[in-house]
């Protein structure tokens, strides 16, 4: 990110100063305010790292196992899990059974670590699914921040 913002910076200054030398103002200041949003959407992109996981299981136990196992390697900071009834289509026919949902909250950039983990533990399909939230309070980030470190800019997952 930070290596290519000042080309950025560079390349909308050449392009605001021309239409400043031609009196064209407004879109000079066009350009300045798209960029600035430009950054600080970014700069907001790498300010919110925080991810969910919703994982379906098939027993109580795995959730537990899970949850535990990440917290060890700390991947995560919290784990909810609880029953449900899932639905779904099947060759053909309509199913339903019991299901447990695992729902874990951590840093962006972690899934390719959290998928090993999970599989480590079961061997058939399932849902393996992330979200970002729009916003998250400052007491849990803080939290959140200070257990689980900020995956490197290297993890081929992250947010970049």
């Amino acid at each position: 990110m930070s290596q290519r913002l000042p080309i950025f910076d560079f390349v909308v200054s050449r392009i605001a100063g021309f239409y400043y030398s031609q009196d064209c103002w407004f879109l000079a200041r066009y350009w300045e305010a798209r960029f600035s949003l430009f950054k600080l959407a970014r700069l907001f992109k790498y300010s919110l790292k925080m991810v969910f996981y919703y994982i379906t299981l098939n027993k109580d136990e795995e959730a537990r196992q899970i949850s535990r196992d990440l917290f060890a390697q700390k991947l995560a900071v919290c784990a909810n899990w609880f029953p449900i009834t899932c639905a779904y289509v099947w060759e053909g026919e309509i199913c339903e059974e019991p299901e447990i949902v695992l729902i874990v909250k951590t840093q962006a950039g972690y899934r390719s670590r959290i998928e090993s983990v999970i599989q480590s533990y079961i061997t058939y399909t399932n849902c393996i699914a992330e979200w970002v939230p729009n916003g998250v309070n400052s007491g849990f980030q803080n939290w959140l921040n200070s257990v689980v470190p900020f995956a490197s800019s290297s993890e081929p997952d992250s947010l970049d």
